[in-house]
């Protein structure tokens, strides 16, 4: 709902409860994966990297590809927020790959957006570009707002400036939250 640091105290209070209980294994990895997004949204990619790694043993467990997906999209945003770019570009690449196959449009379009935000830090202006044209098609399928719509066509206009572009990308990101909001990031 737009408001990270609300989330944050009752997710760490559900993870003990959920811990010992195989039952609610999916419970778990959900909260675990919004608290670690809560963390990335906050600036606070460490607190996020240590709860990954804490919680990598409940994980193994997993049978789900696409819970397995989501870890993998947390941690490439994590490895983002650390400057591990190169880490965080095979990783969401890869996600958002997989995510295509399974025909999985929203999620693609906003893999797709944190992608963006690696080459927009590394000032690879090429890169953004092309991911910013490949999303655009993709949020209108999806109806999304025509501002939003403007806003990324508005990156590929000034691409050239990494921190604006880093910028324009979160607010259409926090955006896109409030537009679309059954996709839990």
């Amino acid at each position: 709902m737009g408001q990270p640091q609300d989330a944050i105290a009752p997710l760490q209070r559900c993870l003990p409860m959920l811990t010992d209980r195989p039952h609610d294994l999916d419970l778990l990895w959900a909260a675990t994966q919004n608290l670690a997004n809560c963390f990335v949204e906050l600036g606070q990619p460490g607190h996020a990297y240590d709860l990954l790694a804490f919680a990598e043993p409940q994980f193994k467990e997993c049978t789900d590809e696409l819970v397995d997906l989501r870890v993998d999209w947390v941690k490439g945003k994590v490895e983002r927020e650390l400057g591990l770019y190169g880490a965080s570009e095979f990783r969401l690449d890869l996600v958002r790959e997989a995510y295509m196959r399974k025909d999985l449009t929203v999620e693609v379009a906003v893999v797709s957006l944190d992608l963006a935000e690696v080459y927009a830090r590394q000032g690879r202006v090429p890169e953004l570009i092309r991911t910013i044209g490949e999303t655009i098609p993709l949020f209108q399928s999806l109806g999304v707002a025509r501002e939003l719509i403007a806003s990324l066509l508005k990156l590929q206009e000034i691409a050239h400036s990494r921190r604006a572009a880093v910028d324009l990308l979160r607010e259409v990101g926090r955006k896109l939250n409030e537009e679309l909001p059954q996709l839990a990031r």
